[in-house]
Parts: C-alpha cells; structure tokens; sequence
C-alpha cells in the first residue's frame, strides 16, 4: 500500500479514506494518524486538515489557525478560505471581523479554483467592504466563473443576480 511508502499524499488520502469510512468502516484514530504523518512531511492538504479537525471537533480554535497559517504559507488553497472564513465571522482569535483581510484570502483561494471562495469573492465585490467600494462588474465576472465550473451552482447563482437585478431583496 502506498501510504505505508511514507507518501505524504497516499498517508493523507488514506487518512480520509479512514475518517470518512470509504470502502471500510470508519476509524478516526488511525486516519489521524496517517494525517498526522502526512502533516510532518509538511503536505498541505494534510496541515490544513488538521486545522479543520481542530476546529470541527476539538473546538480549538487557536490550534486550528496555527495549522491553516501553515498550510496557507505552502499555497493550499483550502487553508486560506478557511483563514478568510476565521476573519469573515470574526473567529480568528484575539480578531475583529475584517472582511477586507477575508477578502484577500479568497482571492488567492478562488485564483486557484477554490469553488467556495470564488463565491465569497463574488459577495464581498457585489457589496463592498469597509476599504473597498463595490465592484459589481468584477463580482459578476466571479459568478460567472463559478457558474462555469459547476452548472448546478450556476444556477442558484444566476437566480441571485436576477433578483439582484430587480432588486427584490
């Protein structure tokens, strides 16, 4: 088996064929363990779920920032839509909500074909936020290139922008 190699990828995704019970029964310790590994190897995917477990399970919030920060510091991705959501609601530690730093973390998310960033990237433009002025046009851009990448979500969004458009709020 592949994870046994000490892949940093076969001992991640073997870790999430175990947490989620893929083909065999669920086994949260050993697939932390394989995750755990994966993450020492410095392999992002596994960092930034070890952040997301942080803050999922272990309700740690502080833990779970430190491993998205290092995760983010290896371009994943996932890790900076997590720290853009951290900074939306105002769950980054010791933080006040600050839509423009979450905003920046979409943006390199979305750049990179995070679906759930590009729609936050979409929002934040379509509104504005306390240091920049709405830009309907390039939020647009962002629905449509989320459309584009998946259709079913297309169409939710398409309904968003119409009644945007008519302004039936």
């Amino acid at each position: 088996m592949s994870a046994e190699t000490e892949d940093a990828q076969s001992m991640y995704d073997y870790g999430i064929i175990l947490l989620r019970g893929h083909g065999t029964s669920v086994n949260e310790t050993e697939a932390m363990t394989h995750i755990k590994k994966s993450a020492e190897k410095k392999n992002p995917s596994a960092l930034n779920a070890l952040g997301w477990y942080a803050l999922n399970y272990g309700r740690n919030t502080t833990e779970a920032v430190k491993y998205f920060e290092e995760a983010f510091s290896l371009g994943c991705p996932d890790a900076a839509y997590n720290l853009g959501i951290l900074h939306l609601t105002g769950g980054f530690p010791g933080k006040v909500v600050d839509a423009d730093k979450a905003l920046a973390y979409f943006n390199f998310a979305g750049a990179r074909n995070q679906i759930d960033a590009g729609i936050q990237v979409a929002s934040l433009n379509m509104k504005g936020t306390s240091r920049h002025r709405r830009h309907i046009q390039i939020g647009v851009e962002w629905a449509r290139f989320i459309a584009e990448k998946n259709p079913a979500l297309g169409m939710v969004l398409r309904k968003a922008i119409k009644a945007y458009r008519n302004l039936d709020l």
